[in-house]
């Protein structure tokens, strides 16, 4: 789970999409080939995945801003990875994601495949939440007895467990009667 409360997020809450990868990196080849951004959506037009057209839009975006990107201010080359590397405070950091950046390192030849990363956090700030009148959700963690205390306060939350699914369905050998 990656939930931010009440702080600016000190690193990326990203996570790796293999599915959106081989996509991006397809994407990826064939703009370094000349494709359009139409050209593009014509030969992704049959794709079932539901996020073809984000990728599309993304990777066109992000294409140009990797172009546009300058060694020495924006990234440099770290020999140890093999490819550029976002300057963060003047240093490299190999572990900052950036599509620009993986779009750039394709261009310049210093990887074959996109790693394409999406935002999978939610920033929750007390004054967003106090506009809706409801908010229902369930998780598999439901924090310490701090963070429990936290937003129960803040945000008037409840928390009760919800029994394994099995130990519901009757006639399984799980099952437990109420």
């Amino acid at each position: 789970d990656a939930l931010i409360i009440d702080e600016e997020p000190n690193e990326a809450f990203v996570y790796p999409n293999q599915e959106l990868s081989d996509m991006a990196t397809s994407v990826a080849q064939a703009m370094a080939n000349g494709a359009t951004v139409d050209q593009l959506r014509e030969a992704l037009r049959g794709s079932p995945h539901p996020a073809t057209e984000r990728v599309i839009r993304e990777m066109s975006s992000e294409w140009a801003r990797g172009r546009q990107m300058k060694a020495s201010d924006d990234f440099v080359y770290a020999k140890e990875v093999g490819r550029y590397c976002m300057l963060q405070g003047g240093r490299a950091n190999p572990k900052a994601w950036s599509l620009a950046l993986e779009c750039r390192n394709f261009q310049d030849g210093l990887c074959r495949e996109i790693l394409f990363q999406e935002r999978m956090f939610v920033m929750s700030r007390p004054r967003v939440f106090r506009k809706y009148h409801r908010i229902l959700g369930l998780s598999g963690s439901i924090g310490s007895e701090a963070e429990r205390t936290f937003l129960k306060q803040t945000y008037r939350a409840s928390f009760f467990e919800v029994p394994p699914f099995l130990k519901t369905c009757k006639g399984s050998p799980f099952h437990e009667a109420v």
